[in-house]
């Protein structure tokens, strides 16, 4: 993939989930009382957003016409 695109894609993914991690694990972290579901969680708190914008960037580069 396009350099820029990926530190795009990072930067989103980072922010983003960031933002996800503080609202849906926010007050478990804070508590301290963490298992390793958790983590499982917070890693998907960030891979969602990269998908998404991974797949718009795809998308948007998708050339008119082109066969499937």
């Amino acid at each position: 993939m396009f350099r820029p695109n990926r530190r795009r894609i990072a930067l989103i993914a980072l922010v983003v989930g960031s933002l996800l991690v503080g609202i849906n694990q926010g007050g478990i972290l804070a508590s301290g009382h963490v298992g390793w579901v958790v983590w499982v969680r917070v890693a998907l708190d960030y891979l969602t957003p990269a998908c998404v914008s991974t797949l718009g960037v795809l998308a948007g580069s998708r050339r008119p016409g082109a066969v499937r």
